[in-house]
């Protein structure tokens, strides 16, 4: 395996990262890297099987989509047969591209799914890495999401808000735009 040291590299640095979202992308980066889909996707499905979040990855630009879903009828299919078999399910997407839907992992709230676009098959080996990126990606899912949460009450921890709290303002700063933050207390309010 030649790409076994950037394989590698990149494995270290995926990890390092104690933030979901960010791990999203570095994910989806590793796995461009090595299989060169033109188009790839993490896409979160609630409880009751509607899109709830998705990251798309196309031409070195990421896109977050939270609300307007406009997801093909294909994908949708891919998706409801791999979230009933948790299995890795590849079809063809149009007239020079095959669709590739792998199960990432079902929490409390949502289900979640990667999907690739690619010219060609994947080969035994690709899937074999895609499927071990996404057991690493799982994992620390499951740590970082237990880290982020108080265990008594399920909500976000302090950490995780001041976190939050921190992207938000450096979203804000170069636009030299204010913020507001209202937080309410239900146990002092009558």
């Amino acid at each position: 395996m030649t790409n076994a040291p950037r394989f590698l590299d990149k494995l270290v640095n995926m990890t390092a990262i104690h933030d979901l979202e960010l791990m999203e992308f570095s994910l989806l980066k590793t796995l461009e890297e090595f299989i060169r889909a033109p188009e790839m996707s993490i896409l979160k499905l609630d409880r009751n099987g509607h899109p709830c979040y998705q990251l798309n990855f196309k031409r070195e630009k990421y896109e977050i989509i939270w609300e307007d879903f406009v997801i093909s009828e294909k994908i949708l299919n891919a998706v409801e047969i791999v979230g009933k078999t948790e299995q890795t399910f590849t079809t063809k997407f149009d007239e020079s591209h095959l669709l590739t839907v792998c199960y990432v992992l079902r929490s409390k709230s949502q289900d979640v799914f990667f999907a690739a676009t690619t010219k060609n098959r994947l080969n035994e080996l690709d899937t074999h890495m895609i499927n071990g990126l996404l057991g690493i990606y799982r994992n620390f899912y499951q740590v970082i999401s237990e880290s982020q949460r108080d265990q008594l009450t399920g909500l976000s921890n302090r950490k995780t808000f001041d976190d939050i709290i921190n992207k938000i303002t450096l979203l804000f700063t170069p636009y030299h735009t204010y913020i507001s933050v209202l937080v309410l207390n239900p146990t002092f309010c009558e």
